[in-house]
């Protein structure tokens, strides 16, 4: 079942210091894109203090937080109240019985390599990182991907795309080919496809009119709008007009931290 807060009491109850450090987040817009996960929502925030995945939602009637930065304690730390707010503006659904991540057991294997993680240096996990996107072009496109690091307009991944097209059409025009050279283009073009999907979708494009200059002739109206709509200001209360009150009749208005699970 889905809930809803009261936002200006979630407010009210996280402390100032934390409040003002979330507002900053927010304002530098440091929180990525909201996802729901077990019930509730997590998102990457990157901040001046390191890179963290918050996650927030509903356990045992309480709003919890599960963030990796570290913090302890009953209060929110500003990463989770910043990924909060966005998700309330948002609008995101959250469920009256959630599960923070690491409360359900791994598969043998994922705890497996999990373990292995937390046995290396950050510096060891780095190198391993390193030279598997040098070899895996499709992995340093998910690791760009995932680091914010790719540029949408970069049309790299399309030559790429067009070169293994061109090697497809052409595996079987010689005199000599076996079935073996098709299995080997049909491979290279479903890698490239995989790599063109991994990739941030580009901008939006904008609406371009075109009106009648005094000489006759048609020129770009620089008055067109993007067709993108207004950011949100995370900082600025709900309109009471059009957001319906958001109230909680099954979730507690004081706050809970659930320790991330190592």
């Amino acid at each position: 079942m889905a809930v809803r807060f009261d936002i200006d009491a979630f407010r009210e109850s996280i402390p100032t210091a934390v409040a003002e450090a979330a507002a900053r987040l927010l304002s530098d817009g440091s929180v990525g894109e909201i996802e729901p996960a077990g019930g509730g929502v997590q998102a990457v925030v990157r901040g001046h203090d390191g890179v963290f995945q918050p996650w927030i939602g509903i356990v045992d009637g309480l709003f919890t937080t599960d963030c990796d930065c570290g913090t302890v304690g009953d209060d929110f730390c500003a990463h989770a109240v910043a990924t909060a707010l966005t998700a309330f503006h948002a609008g995101s659904a959250f469920s009256g019985a959630a599960t923070p991540p690491g409360a359900t057991p791994a598969e043998p294997e994922h705890a497996h390599y999990l373990e292995a993680v937390r046995r290396l240096s950050p510096r060891q996990l780095a190198n391993l990182v390193v030279e598997h996107a040098l070899g895996n072009r499709l992995f340093a496109t998910q690791l760009l991907g995932e680091a914010g690091l790719l540029d949408p307009t970069d049309r790299t991944g399309l030559h790429d795309a067009r070169a293994a097209i061109r090697d497809a059409s052409n595996a079987t025009t010689g005199s000599r080919w076996q079935i073996s050279d098709v299995e080997a283009a049909g491979q290279q073009l479903a890698a490239e496809i995989e790599i063109l999907c991994a990739r941030p979708p580009p901008p939006p494009c904008s609406i371009s009119s075109k009106k009648p200059s005094s000489s006759g002739t048609t020129s770009p109206d620089t008055s067109a709008t993007p067709i993108t709509s207004p950011a949100p200001n995370p900082r600025r209360s709900p309109n009471r007009s059009s957001t319906p009150t958001m109230t909680c009749a099954n979730a507690s208005t004081s706050t809970r931290r659930r320790s991330a699970v190592d």
